[in-house]
């Protein structure tokens, strides 16, 4: 993804945090992760079903990013910013 290239060092490790859980790539890469099943790539997929109003989603067990079809790159730099500098951000509905 081109605008993954633009991210400063400080959302790149966002963005691996919203994919793996993992601050930094495990000791051993990420076929040897603690506390998850061995992988041995980050997954990429495109979403056609989901609204381009929706933020990109994980599956940090499976490495997986899921992004929806957005109609520019703008948008989906803009929607992966916020949804990787949102990461663990709790809402409380109380």
């Amino acid at each position: 993804i081109a605008c993954v290239k633009k991210m400063s060092v400080d959302d790149l490790r966002r963005l691996l945090y919203f994919v793996t859980e993992s601050p930094a790539i495990p000791f051993g890469g990420l076929s040897n992760p603690r506390g998850h099943a061995p992988v041995d790539r980050i997954t990429v997929r495109c979403n056609k079903k989901s609204s381009t109003t929706s933020l990109p989603v994980s599956s940090v067990c499976f490495y997986t990013l899921t992004i929806p079809l957005y109609e520019s790159s703008d948008l989906l730099e803009d929607k992966l910013l916020t949804a990787i500098r949102e990461c663990g951000t709790t809402f409380d509905f109380r």
